[in-house]
């Protein structure tokens, strides 16, 4: 008996001989029982290598030897065939030991679909081909190297390939993949994932024949859904050959999109950028237009670049210095400026870049949605409070030392774009500090007492005057923003400059006076005070003589002038430093939460932020403890229930209360 399989297959000749199909019943059990015939039969021919003294044979599984040990080397049988050398050939044998093909082979696999894979010794150039049972050639030697047959496909290496890169061929020998270091089955064709010699991955789909039904592309895709984008290397904006990119080691790429099919459906451009509500911007020839869904240019060729402000409009450059606005179709909407940007939800910012006495400044004017413009031309335009904008404007004025170029400060009305009063100059107050330490104590100037404890910058700011700006060593004042209705404005008396020494810190100061302005632009304080904070919950702070106090929007005080530093109200309360410590006042003046802390912050939603032995906590309006005193930052309130806090020192979290 030389091979298990003639023996299988004579069993079930006469086994299916006498089984009577007329009877189902009794045919199936008989077939039930000619099936595990066959796997006893299997299952005991089961036969394994072994090597004794050197040589190698093989035995059952009792042990026995079947095929003595006479060979160099074997491999397991497989279909019924089993692999061994002897010195440096390579042939086949049965289960009985006898050879089913002679030993002619210098390397070679076990058999697989009825083949093997072979390198003959003298005729291969050491490539290989396949043989079949017989041991006939059935493909040519043109391999590198090969696998095992698996469904009559192989997985096979050419030379000079990549050594990350397979191809795979049929039973004939042809070739139905490309070059590839991944193949998926998808539906009834295959996805392909291959790779560049510089280990950059390319994708592709092929049907069961390994023909491209879709373009190789840098960027992977999926075939048959749409608006699919695929990449490839290019020289420049038309050069390219689409089976270049395995090989191109070109950093120039196009894009293009792909139909359902697979087809490329658009131009090619040099950028394509996500589709926005059916449209997309697209580049080539160095400019930009916008396409819809059916890859179609619906914009000319007009623009050197476009940036997306929201997701209604889009800004595009035309030339160098001349921006317009677009809707998301790419519709242009208004007049030509020198850009524009987002704003506020009610308008957009535009720009326009003027001579101003030989010197080329922008200015900027509030638009529309429509492209409407519905303000003038300013230096620039601060955020809406209440219903108005603070803008700054410019002009020369002669002065003795020749022409001199003033900043003016006003308000314009959100509804009309008309200014509210008359102008008025903007002043600064500098200051020069030799010690560094000294550089953020800019709110010394306020007449701080020398208590000998630092106040950091952003204390000075949040504490006491919001309308300040600080620049370096500048602090400058362009118009208080309106708060309960009232905006801070300035007056000078003087032209005069006061220079003032405090705590190792020399401050100029111009001699101006503040005081308030209502919604129509009527002073309703005059600018009589020497110092004031910006007008909240119907109060601001005010010094005089040295000492701060309380006055009310109509000009009353509420406290007499009698602290050595008062900051902002809010929730009713001020930050009020009293003998050594800080504590918390009302508008009377009365002490409501006791001095005992080192450094505070303004109340802010219900919740003030103080440190007491160089730890911050957060307390209520009552003095109760909200947040333990273990941060290293002081918490702020974002709401009533959200505290943002610093943790560790190293990131920001929002503690919900």
């Amino acid at each position: 008996m030389e091979s298990r399989s003639k023996q299988i297959g004579f069993f079930v000749y006469h086994l299916l001989d006498f089984v009577n199909f007329e009877n189902m019943i009794y045919s199936m059990k008989y077939l039930w029982f000619a099936v595990a015939c066959l796997l006893l039969l299997n299952v005991g021919a089961q036969l394994s290598p072994k090597q004794m003294e050197g040589k190698w044979g093989f035995v059952d599984k009792g042990g026995e030897w079947v095929v003595k040990p006479k060979f160099d080397e074997v491999k397991p049988f497989k279909e019924d065939y089993a692999a061994v050398r002897k010195g440096d050939k390579w042939g086949f044998i049965f289960e009985s030991g006898k050879y089913a093909i002679k030993p002619q082979f210098s390397s070679i696999t076990s058999f697989s679909d009825g083949k093997a894979g072979v390198v003959w010794s003298k005729k291969s150039n050491g490539l290989w081909g396949f043989i079949n049972r017989q041991g006939e050639m059935i493909i040519a030697p043109s391999f590198s190297g090969v696998k095992l047959f698996s469904n009559n496909e192989c997985e096979v290496k050419l030379p000079g390939m990549l050594p990350h890169q397979v191809i795979i061929i049929n039973s004939e020998g042809k070739q139905i993949a490309p070059p590839h270091v991944k193949r998926e089955k998808v539906k009834d064709y295959y996805h392909i994932t291959s790779q560049k010699e510089n280990k950059q991955y390319v994708y592709c789909y092929v049907d069961k024949d390994g023909e491209l039904m879709s373009p190789w592309s840098l960027d992977d895709y999926e075939y048959g859904k749409k608006l699919q984008k695929i990449k490839v290397t290019s020289v420049d904006d038309e050069s390219f050959e689409p089976d270049e990119i395995l090989t191109s080691q070109s950093s120039l790429y196009l894009y293009a999109y792909l139909d359902e099919n697979g087809q490329v459906a658009s131009n090619w451009y040099r950028e394509i950028r996500e589709y926005h509500l059916g449209y997309a911007v697209v580049r080539r020839n160095h400019r930009y237009c916008f396409m819809n869904l059916q890859f179609e240019e619906v914009t000319p060729l007009d623009f050197s670049e476009v940036r997306r402000l929201n997701d209604e409009y889009c800004v595009a450059q035309v030339s160098e210095e001349s921006f317009v606005l677009l809707n998301y179709k790419g519709e242009r909407i208004g007049k030509e400026f020198h850009g524009y940007d987002i704003f506020d939800e009610d308008y957009l910012i535009g720009y326009s870049l003027e001579d101003i006495a030989g010197d080329r400044q922008y200015k900027m004017a509030l638009f529309d949605y429509d492209g409407n413009q519905k303000s003038g031309w300013y230096l620039k335009i601060y955020p809406k409070s209440d219903f108005f904008y603070r803008v700054l404007d410019g002009d020369y004025v002669n002065t003795g030392k020749g022409p001199e170029y003033k900043t003016y400060y006003n308000y314009i009305v959100d509804s009309t774009g008309e200014v509210l009063t008359h102008w008025r100059p903007t002043h600064e107050i500098r200051f020069e500090v030799e010690e560094f330490a000294l550089m953020d104590s800019v709110y010394q100037f306020l007449h701080q007492p020398k208590s000998g404890f630092y106040i950091e910058e952003s204390f000075f700011q949040s504490t006491f005057l919001y309308d300040l700006e600080i620049d370096g060593k500048v602090l400058r004042f362009n118009g208080g923003d309106f708060y309960d209705g009232m905006a801070m404005v300035s007056n000078y008396l003087t032209t005069d400059t006061i220079v003032r020494e405090v705590n190792g810190i020399t401050f100029k100061i111009p001699n101006v006076r503040y005081g308030f302005m209502d919604w129509n632009g009527d002073l309703r304080l005059p600018c009589k005070l020497e110092y004031t904070s910006s007008m909240t919950n119907g109060k601001a702070v005010f010094r005089k003589d040295g000492k701060f106090g309380v006055i009310n929007y109509k000009g009353s005080i509420s406290m007499k002038p009698k602290y050595d530093l008062v900051g902002n109200f809010g929730n009713g309360l001020a930050p009020c430093y009293k003998d050594t410590a800080w504590c918390f006042i009302n508008f009377q003046g009365k002490e409501e939460i006791p001095a005992k802390f080192d450094d505070v912050r303004p109340f802010k939603h219900g919740y003030a932020a103080v440190k007491i032995d160089k730890k911050w906590g957060l307390i209520d309006t009552r003095g109760h403890e909200v947040l333990k005193f273990k941060y290293k930052k002081p918490p702020e309130a974002l709401s009533r229930d959200r505290i943002k806090v610093l943790i560790d020192g190293v990131g920001y979290d929002i503690i919900t209360l």
